[in-house]
């Protein structure tokens, strides 16, 4: 594995499950971003960095980071974004809105990443997770 590249992405995961509404009863949703990147910053020691996309309801949507988690104990590495709606009326059309996390410096191994997503005044949800690994 590259020294300049180290980070790739392993997995996509639909974490984001409302509780079963009985036993034997699962609820899958669908990823809420549509299209992840790893971004590799060029420089010592290298720095790592993810662009996300989400289709949103209407244009005007902006995703602004609040929180980034350094790896804890079982290398769970916690993101936490508000979603923040337009400001008067809009047309209603899905539109893609991007953000991008910085994760600084991470060190060899396999990390997850959990995406906690709130739209303002409410709680975070966990809605997607990543398995990234960093050689």
């Amino acid at each position: 594995m590259s020294r300049i590249a180290p980070l790739c992405a392993l997995a996509l995961l639909a974490c984001a499950q409302p509780a079963p509404k009985a036993a034997g009863d699962a609820a899958v949703l669908d990823p809420y971003f549509d299209d992840v990147r790893v971004l590799v910053k060029e420089s010592f020691p290298v720095q790592f960095g993810l662009a996300l996309r989400a289709p949103m309801p209407t244009p005007g949507w902006t995703l602004t980071v609040d929180e980034v988690a350094r790896p804890d104990a079982a290398n769970r590495v916690r993101v936490r974004i508000t979603a923040k709606g337009p400001d008067g009326p809009v047309i209603q059309v899905i539109t893609p809105t991007e953000v991008h996390v910085s994760l600084g410096t991470l060190p060899p191994g396999r990390f997850l990443v959990d995406f906690e997503v709130r739209r303002e005044g409410e709680d975070y949800r966990r809605v997607h997770a990543l398995v990234l690994e960093a050689g």
